[in-house]
Protein backbone atom coordinates (compact mmCIF):
# COMPACT_ATOMS: atom_id res chain seq x y z
CA UNK A 1 0.00 0.00 0.00
CA UNK A 2 2.90 2.32 0.72
CA UNK A 3 4.20 1.73 -2.79
CA UNK A 4 0.83 2.60 -4.33
CA UNK A 5 0.62 5.82 -2.31
CA UNK A 6 4.19 6.68 -3.30
CA UNK A 7 3.42 6.06 -7.01
CA UNK A 8 0.29 8.18 -6.84
CA UNK A 9 2.12 11.01 -5.06
CA UNK A 10 4.87 10.94 -7.73
CA UNK A 11 2.25 11.42 -10.46
CA UNK A 12 0.69 14.32 -8.61
CA UNK A 13 -2.28 12.32 -7.45
CA UNK A 14 -3.35 11.37 -11.00
CA UNK A 15 -4.30 7.78 -11.68
CA UNK A 16 -2.37 5.74 -14.28
CA UNK A 17 -5.39 5.26 -16.49
CA UNK A 18 -8.26 7.28 -17.86
CA UNK A 19 -11.78 6.14 -18.40
CA UNK A 20 -12.85 5.67 -22.00
CA UNK A 21 -15.91 7.63 -23.08
CA UNK A 22 -18.99 5.68 -23.94
CA UNK A 23 -20.13 5.65 -27.62
CA UNK A 24 -22.98 8.06 -26.77
CA UNK A 25 -20.55 10.53 -25.15
CA UNK A 26 -18.22 10.18 -28.16
CA UNK A 27 -21.04 11.09 -30.61
CA UNK A 28 -22.00 14.07 -28.42
CA UNK A 29 -18.41 15.35 -28.51
CA UNK A 30 -18.31 15.04 -32.30
CA UNK A 31 -21.46 17.16 -32.62
CA UNK A 32 -20.02 19.81 -30.30
CA UNK A 33 -16.77 19.95 -32.26
CA UNK A 34 -18.72 20.40 -35.51
CA UNK A 35 -20.75 23.28 -34.05
CA UNK A 36 -17.57 24.91 -32.71
CA UNK A 37 -15.85 24.57 -36.10
CA UNK A 38 -18.83 26.07 -37.93
CA UNK A 39 -18.97 28.97 -35.46
CA UNK A 40 -15.24 29.63 -35.99
CA UNK A 41 -15.71 29.59 -39.79
CA UNK A 42 -18.66 31.99 -39.52
CA UNK A 43 -16.68 34.41 -37.34
CA UNK A 44 -13.68 34.28 -39.69
CA UNK A 45 -15.90 34.85 -42.75
CA UNK A 46 -17.59 37.83 -41.07
CA UNK A 47 -14.21 39.37 -40.28
CA UNK A 48 -13.11 38.82 -43.90
CA UNK A 49 -16.21 40.52 -45.29
CA UNK A 50 -15.68 43.47 -42.93
CA UNK A 51 -12.03 43.77 -44.03
CA UNK A 52 -13.04 43.78 -47.70
CA UNK A 53 -15.55 46.53 -46.97
CA UNK A 54 -12.80 48.64 -45.40
CA UNK A 55 -10.57 48.11 -48.44
CA UNK A 56 -13.41 49.25 -50.71
CA UNK A 57 -14.02 52.40 -48.65
CA UNK A 58 -10.29 53.15 -48.62
CA UNK A 59 -10.08 52.85 -52.42
CA UNK A 60 -13.05 55.20 -52.91
CA UNK A 61 -11.62 57.76 -50.48
CA UNK A 62 -8.26 57.65 -52.24
CA UNK A 63 -10.00 58.30 -55.57
CA UNK A 64 -11.89 61.27 -54.09
CA UNK A 65 -8.67 62.77 -52.77
CA UNK A 66 -7.05 62.48 -56.21
CA UNK A 67 -10.03 64.23 -57.85
CA UNK A 68 -9.98 67.03 -55.24
CA UNK A 69 -6.23 67.53 -55.64
CA UNK A 70 -6.55 67.72 -59.43
CA UNK A 71 -9.44 70.19 -59.17
CA UNK A 72 -7.42 72.38 -56.78
CA UNK A 73 -4.48 72.35 -59.19
CA UNK A 74 -6.77 73.35 -62.10
CA UNK A 75 -8.32 76.21 -60.09
CA UNK A 76 -4.90 77.50 -59.01
CA UNK A 77 -3.63 77.36 -62.60
CA UNK A 78 -6.70 79.24 -63.85
CA UNK A 79 -6.26 81.87 -61.11
CA UNK A 80 -2.62 82.42 -62.12
CA UNK A 81 -3.62 82.83 -65.77
CA UNK A 82 -6.31 85.36 -64.85
CA UNK A 83 -3.94 87.39 -62.66
CA UNK A 84 -1.50 87.92 -65.57
CA UNK A 85 -4.18 88.38 -68.26
CA UNK A 86 -5.36 91.75 -69.53
CA UNK A 87 -8.35 93.14 -67.65
CA UNK A 88 -11.73 92.06 -69.09
CA UNK A 89 -14.61 94.43 -68.33
CA UNK A 90 -17.45 93.15 -66.16
CA UNK A 91 -19.54 91.19 -67.05
CA UNK A 92 -17.11 88.98 -68.92
CA UNK A 93 -14.94 85.93 -68.87
CA UNK A 94 -11.25 85.27 -69.06
CA UNK A 95 -9.78 82.61 -71.34
CA UNK A 96 -10.02 79.19 -69.68
CA UNK A 97 -7.03 76.89 -69.36
CA UNK A 98 -7.02 73.46 -71.00
CA UNK A 99 -8.30 71.13 -68.27
CA UNK A 100 -7.38 67.44 -68.06
CA UNK A 101 -9.78 64.92 -69.56
CA UNK A 102 -13.04 64.70 -67.64
CA UNK A 103 -12.66 68.11 -65.99
CA UNK A 104 -14.00 71.52 -67.06
CA UNK A 105 -13.12 74.98 -65.78
CA UNK A 106 -15.18 78.16 -66.09
CA UNK A 107 -14.86 81.68 -64.73
CA UNK A 108 -17.22 84.60 -64.39
CA UNK A 109 -16.63 88.21 -63.45
CA UNK A 110 -18.82 90.46 -61.35
CA UNK A 111 -18.52 93.97 -59.99
CA UNK A 112 -18.01 94.75 -56.34
CA UNK A 113 -20.95 96.63 -54.83
CA UNK A 114 -20.23 100.31 -54.38
CA UNK A 115 -16.79 99.72 -55.73
CA UNK A 116 -14.64 100.96 -58.52
CA UNK A 117 -15.37 99.56 -62.02
CA UNK A 118 -11.67 98.71 -62.26
CA UNK A 119 -12.06 96.16 -59.44
CA UNK A 120 -13.88 92.90 -60.04
CA UNK A 121 -14.59 89.61 -58.35
CA UNK A 122 -13.73 86.59 -60.49
CA UNK A 123 -15.25 83.23 -59.59
CA UNK A 124 -13.56 80.07 -60.88
CA UNK A 125 -15.48 76.77 -60.90
CA UNK A 126 -14.00 73.36 -61.65
CA UNK A 127 -16.43 70.57 -62.54
CA UNK A 128 -16.16 66.89 -63.30
CA UNK A 129 -19.00 64.99 -64.98
CA UNK A 130 -21.23 68.02 -64.47
CA UNK A 131 -20.65 68.11 -60.69
CA UNK A 132 -18.84 71.08 -59.16
CA UNK A 133 -15.71 69.94 -57.34
CA UNK A 134 -14.30 73.30 -56.23
CA UNK A 135 -15.15 76.98 -56.52
CA UNK A 136 -12.62 79.76 -55.89
CA UNK A 137 -13.03 83.54 -55.92
CA UNK A 138 -10.34 86.15 -56.47
CA UNK A 139 -10.14 89.89 -56.93
CA UNK A 140 -8.75 91.32 -60.19
CA UNK A 141 -7.75 94.97 -60.44
CA UNK A 142 -7.22 97.00 -63.64
CA UNK A 143 -4.28 99.25 -62.70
Amino acid sequence: MKRLKAAISVLGGLPFFTARPSPAQHQSQRGTALVEAMAAIAITASAGVAALGLVSISARTSGNVAVSATASWIAASQAEKIQVAAFVPTPGQYEAIAAPSGFAVTNTTSGILGGDSAIQLVTIAVTRAGEEIISVALVKVDR
